[in-house]
């Protein structure tokens, strides 16, 4: 990408703001990272069962204590910022309430009683939740009358469910990644399964770790080649699919969108990487660099969050310029 571009990319994108950091007493690694513009409130899940809190109302950080036994694996507040929810490795989803300060545990479970740990979360505009489980498929958990039900589930012992995105025109419409492909509900019908996306390089299945289901006819996503990392975009009514490997990595766990843009991102690969990236019909890295994380959020058109680690290995909380990465 050629210097006048990459330019233009510095102006509409970044601008430079302070950057910030906190470091936790102890422990907690951060395992995701959720915000809302309107609260302005960071939330930072950790593998000790906590979570950090950042947030205008507060002087300072606050963290609490969700589970004395469990990691949160992910979290995710609804579209006016009222509740947070989160998703714990013993496959309970724990539900906060600002409004009237209730918090509503659910336990997902397969027919068999059996639970998996909660990889993903994410809310519709009804504010109804989606979440994902390891080996048992999508829920769908109504947060005003407490019911749940399992959307989407397969009959195989070997699926993954990593990740499951809404058409944010139609929530009935939702993508979920698993280590076979990407596959397409739509939860109206009897038979929701209307599309499984599915991609082979070297005799070996793609396994998908993330996706963003843009439009009707764009979906994003990233994963594990196996020994590679990639990143692109399909076409769910389609399935066509285009993709672009990561150079010297050996998978792509996630990836953010830069507001207000209609296909930059930054994308985590590895354990010690980020790349901007663009998602579009011929997907493409704009920069890498070399970054420790453990969770990214970004959070504005000028602002990363990562969870990291130092040196000695004790975990930290970032909040970083976009300008002072990439694009310099």
């Amino acid at each position: 990408m050629n210097k006048k571009i990459l330019s233009i990319l510095k102006e509409a994108f970044f601008a430079r703001t302070e950057s910030s950091i906190f470091t936790p007493e102890s422990g907690g690694f951060a395992t995701d990272i959720a915000y809302h513009p309107k609260t302005k409130t960071t939330a930072i899940t950790r593998e000790d069962g906590k979570i950090t809190l950042f947030s205008p109302e507060f002087s300072t950080p606050l963290t609490v204590t969700i589970s004395e036994d469990n990691d949160i694996h992910c979290s995710i507040f609804n579209f006016d910022g009222s509740l947070l929810a989160l998703g714990l490795d013993c496959g309970k989803v724990v539900i906060y309430n600002s409004k009237n300060g209730e918090q509503t545990v659910f336990m997902l479970s397969s027919k068999d009683g059996y639970s998996s740990e909660i990889t993903n979360l994410s809310f519709t505009f009804e504010d109804s939740l989606l979440a994902t489980t390891l080996k048992d498929g999508v829920f769908q958990v109504n947060t005003k009358t407490g019911t749940t039900n399992q959307i989407f589930s397969l009959p195989t012992n070997s699926t993954r469910f990593h990740c499951a995105s809404p058409l944010s025109t139609n929530s009935t419409m939702i993508a979920i990644a698993t280590n076979e492909g990407i596959y397409i509900i739509d939860t109206t019908l009897e038979i929701p399964l209307q599309k499984h996306i599915t991609q082979t390089v070297n005799n070996k299945t793609l396994d998908f770790r993330h996706v963003h289901y843009i439009d009707k006819n764009t979906v994003y996503c990233c994963g594990d080649g196996s020994d590679f990392g990639f990143f692109g975009t399909t076409n769910p009514k389609t399935g066509d699919f285009r993709f672009k490997t990561i150079p010297d990595s050996n998978y792509a766990h996630s990836f953010s969108l830069i507001p207000e843009t209609t296909c930059h991102a930054v994308l985590a690969f590895d354990e010690d990487h980020l790349a901007l990236v663009s998602f579009s019909k011929s997907p493409s890295i704009i920069q890498t660099i070399t970054k420790d994380t453990t969770a990214i959020h970004v959070i504005d058109q000028k602002t990363l969050v990562i969870g990291s680690q130092q040196e000695d290995g004790h975990p930290i909380y970032q909040q970083l310029p976009l300008a002072t990465l990439f694009l310099k």
